[in-house]
């Protein structure tokens, strides 16, 4: 399912949960779900009939768009189910945080002169998506830019977790597309400093700004009063720490 579909379907059936509607309420007309979830009515036309398939919802035309469950009845498959925003992000931090970070050190390690500079072509590339403000193109330059990360590590297994990853930024980028100064000084700006980093082949400080940067997503996200995950983030970087010391005492 395409991930703008999926959040949708997420948001959806969230907000049907969260009014803890009955079998038989009538749901928003579809212009109404498209300003309420910031999406297209195409996007929402495909979710409804998602739903209409799965007999969640009933659509009787020229009336409008009726629950054929109960609330607490709607259970999705796993392969559908998206989870809610909140734990999307914060599971995105959290991999981000312990595993993001170590990898790009280690491309740095590894690095090459010409994979370097593929990797500051594609820079210019998320740089041009990111002017554009157009979500698909920051997201195709965004999954380019950690493909190359990747294979600076000559590590194949890598290649596959950071287009993950990069897929999971997606839910990101949704929100950062509407903060300009954000995307541009915090975010790109860590792009930029990783790519420095590497150049010199710097895996300290390559991994110190990825790390930094996804600290810099979790404060924007309390600052926004979106979702706090301070404390969380204090926890793993309280795990971080005392896992540093064991592995120090080992050696």
């Amino acid at each position: 399912m395409a991930i703008k579909k999926q959040l949708v379907l997420g948001k959806l059936v969230q907000h049907v949960k969260q009014n803890d509607m009955k079998k038989g309420d009538k749901l928003p007309a579809e212009r109404e779900l498209a300003e309420l979830f910031e999406s297209s009515r195409t996007t929402i036309r495909d979710v409804v009939r998602t739903l209409e398939e799965r007999g969640i919802v009933n659509v009787k035309r020229g009336s409008g768009i009726y629950l054929d469950k109960d609330a607490d009845l709607i259970f999705l498959d796993n392969e559908e189910a998206p989870l809610a925003h909140e734990i999307q992000i914060k599971n995105q931090l959290e991999a981000g945080f312990l595993i993001y970070p170590n990898i790009i050190g280690y491309a740095a390690h590894n690095a090459s002169d010409n994979e370097i500079g593929l990797l500051q072509k594609s820079i210019v590339k998320l740089s041009q998506a990111i002017l554009s403000r157009k979500l698909e193109k920051i997201v195709a330059a965004d999954t380019e830019f950690h493909r190359i990360v990747a294979r600076l590590t000559c590590n194949t297994l890598f290649i596959g977790t950071m287009e993950s990853f990069a897929r999971g930024n997606t839910i990101f980028w949704e929100y950062f597309t509407k903060s300009d100064e954000f995307i541009d000084n915090t975010i790109f700006a860590g792009y930029v400093g990783i790519v420095n980093a590497i150049k010199k082949k710097d895996a300290m400080e390559a991994t110190a700004i990825a790390r930094k940067n996804i600290g810099d997503i979790c404060d924007w996200f309390t600052q926004n009063k979106e979702f706090d995950f301070s404390v969380h983030i204090e926890r793993l970087s309280v795990y971080l720490n005392a896992s540093s010391k064991s592995t120090s005492k080992v050696s």
